[in-house]
């Protein structure tokens, strides 16, 4: 039987990135090898990593640094991550 008011535990990584917006970062996500699968919440690009299984969780860092990389490349701050 299920119970699909009830959650299951996660974490959810959100991720905001200054002077792109939360759809842009999604897409370019989305562009990686393997493309990593997001949603947008509250303007962030969001992230449940319960389905990120412990073997990629090294492809989803370097899937995130280049999408951020690309368009900010230009000097130092990449946006902000919260949990």
């Amino acid at each position: 039987m299920t119970a699909p008011e009830e959650g299951l535990p996660t974490t959810i990584l959100a991720v905001a990135a200054r002077g792109m917006s939360a759809r842009r970062l999604e897409e370019r996500l989305r562009a990686q090898d393997p493309p990593v699968v997001a949603r947008i919440e509250e303007g962030r690009v969001a992230i449940d990593l319960r389905t990120v299984p412990e073997n990629q969780e090294t492809a989803l860092r370097a899937a995130l640094i280049a999408a951020l990389r690309d368009e900010t490349s230009a000097g130092g701050d990449v946006g902000g991550v919260r949990r």
